[in-house]
């Protein structure tokens, strides 16, 4: 793993002939994170048990001088899998599900069981897009009034005729 450095951000799947009935810990989001552990080896994590990002605290000792901290967290090893760079997470931070309309180059870093999504890191808001999210809430609160407005016409004709 000479050329994989701290940071960089997987998908990975299956080598051929492999599969979950070939691993016991089948339970995986199929996305991992290289990190350097205590020895100064990059190790690939995946993420289904961990925050991928260096931003929280409780991830910060994830490594004891053993291995994983955390037993639940899985390694993942390149004899097993294929990998498929999507990018260095160290170059991003996370942004909230909520904010993430409100930037140009949101990328999505997420898996199957969660959202996550990273901006490059220093990049601010963007007017363009900030603008873009509040005519498609307009568009929305448009289209959610017509369609009381219908709601409310036809429940009225309906009071009428059982009068």
């Amino acid at each position: 793993m000479t050329s994989i450095k701290d940071g960089d951000y997987f998908n990975y799947s299956y080598k051929t002939g492999l599969g979950p009935s070939s691993d016991p810990y089948w339970c995986r989001d199929r996305r991992c994170v290289a990190r350097t552990d205590k020895q100064g080896d990059i190790v690939l994590i995946d993420t289904y048990n961990y925050w991928p990002f260096k931003d929280r605290e409780y991830d910060a000792d994830i490594f004891t001088y053993t291995g994983l901290a955390r037993e639940y967290s899985k390694y993942v090893t390149e004899d097993k899998f294929d990998l498929e760079f999507i990018c260095n997470l160290n170059d991003y931070e996370y942004v909230k599900d909520y904010e993430k309309d409100e930037y140009e180059n949101v990328i999505f870093v997420g898996y199957q069981c969660d959202r996550l999504w990273a901006k490059p890191k220093g990049e601010g808001k963007s007017k363009a897009a900030i603008l873009k999210k509040l005519e498609s809430q307009l568009e929305k609160a448009y289209s959610d009034q017509r369609s009381a407005e219908l709601s409310i016409e036809w429940i009225t004709e309906q009071i009428e005729e059982l009068k």
